[in-house]
């Protein structure tokens, strides 16, 4: 006959789960003291009384929530929180003067629960006990290393949490980290990410006859909020009124949706950072008809070029170029070279970048042979980091029938090269 198993009464799993917390935190507040000051028995300098306190007044797992004033998706704050979790726990912070390191995850929580009760508690009365403890902890707790490198990974990671969600079509997000301290039962004490967003707003610009719609291009900023897109007029060989005179940049639809198809692998939060980066300092090189290419980069990596007019005191992103397209003069020296026509480059999929990540293609000297000297090698070099799906990553077309169809052989390559008109 079976046995009957009684279900744990709630009382019962409230009290397993009370002790695996305290047990959890004890071996981490163990092994964070050990890391600060280098001695495993660091813990023991303080009594039993003392370390009830800190855990009771420990700092909690980090939280996402809304800003004041911000309504964000429950999912969006989940995700937020993920990142921002994985980020901090591979985050590294000095915190002693002979290469001693604890997560920014334990400089949150554990370290966080450490610094405020030792400040709390600095007027008690000093056994010998917790000065050595004090001494003991010193470079963690006034080290000036330990505080620069805490602020700048701090910021790297409110930098990049949110920026998965970000599209300039639609939303930017940011966030900026702040302790929260409630004192008072029922005690609760952690780092919240607080998560910021704004609404982008299209409006109407006449374009050649007829109306576009057209979004700023900004981006939200630790710890700044939105930040603005402007260039000088002077950059684009436009007199320029005073040193403060600037023109606001905005993007079409359009652009942004060719963005979408000719970055296809790089998830868009991404590629639109880039996108706000390029804008906002890349070079400018003035084209035909009153038209500039603003060049684009993916890290160190040239992309390509953002096609724009200025027009009624704004600059306007009307179209993204890949490198290969028409209309660039990397796509220009492809076609001289080649042969390949508009129409090639599009059966071929050589406007996408995910045909340039394509691990066959980067690995065949003969394919990139002919890219490099065109001009379009940073296109093998971006990173599959920045990829949204790797299954994007895949052969539009096998390296034998690029070949076939540029009607080379490998052995013809550098003789190929050898020939090129520049």
């Amino acid at each position: 006959m079976a046995k009957n198993h009684k279900k744990p009464h709630p009382a019962q799993n409230e009290k397993l789960l009370t002790a695996h917390n305290r047990n959890e935190f004890f071996q981490n507040l163990k092994r964070v003291l050990t890391l600060m000051s280098g001695y495993e028995d660091t813990i023991k300098l303080l009594p039993k009384n003392e370390l009830e306190v800190f855990y009771h007044f420990r700092f909690r797992a980090i939280r996402a929530e809304p800003a004041d004033g911000h309504t964000i998706d429950p999912q969006i704050l989940k995700e937020i929180k993920t990142v921002s979790l994985a980020l901090m726990k591979n985050e590294l912070i000095p915190v002693n003067d002979f290469g001693g390191y604890i997560t920014l995850d334990d400089h949150l929580t554990t370290g966080f629960t450490i610094l405020t009760q030792v400040l709390i508690r600095k007027d008690s009365s000093i056994t010998r006990d917790r000065a050595l403890f004090i001494i003991a902890i010193e470079p963690y707790l006034a080290g000036k290393t330990t505080q620069e490198s805490s602020w700048q990974n701090t910021k790297h990671v409110m930098e990049v949490s949110a920026i998965g969600h970000c599209d300039l079509s639609s939303a930017l997000y940011w966030t900026q980290i702040k302790a929260e301290m409630q004192l008072r039962e029922p005690v609760d004490c952690h780092m919240a990410v607080k998560v910021y967003m704004h609404e982008q707003q299209k409006i109407q610009a006449k374009i050649e006859g007829s109306n576009r719609p057209v979004v700023r291009v900004g981006w939200g900023n630790y710890p700044d909020g939105v930040v603005w897109c402007s260039r000088p007029p002077a950059s684009f060989g436009l007199p320029q009124k005073d040193i403060i005179h600037t023109l606001p940049v905005y993007i079409q639809m359009h652009a942004l949706q060719r963005i979408s198809e000719r970055l296809d692998s790089i998830k868009t939060g991404m590629a639109h950072y880039f996108v706000y980066l390029s804008l906002k300092s890349g070079r400018i090189h003035k084209i035909q008809n009153d038209q500039y290419l603003i060049e684009m980069h993916i890290m160190d990596m040239k992309a390509g070029y953002l096609l724009a007019v200025v027009q009624d005191e704004m600059v306007i992103v009307r179209t993204f170029l890949l490198l290969t397209n028409n209309g660039t003069p990397e796509g220009a020296k492809l076609a001289n070279y080649t042969g390949l026509q508009k129409e090639d480059k599009k059966y071929l999929a050589l406007d996408k970048l995910s045909t340039f990540m394509d691990p066959a293609l980067r690995d065949d000297e003969t394919i990139q042979r002919i890219f490099f000297d065109a001009g379009c090698s940073d296109l093998f070099e971006i990173t599959h980091d920045l990829v949204a799906d790797p299954d994007k990553i895949r052969s539009h077309v096998s390296t034998k029938v690029l070949l076939d169809y540029l009607m080379l052989q490998p052995s013809d390559a550098t003789q190929t090269a050898n020939k090129a008109p520049f």
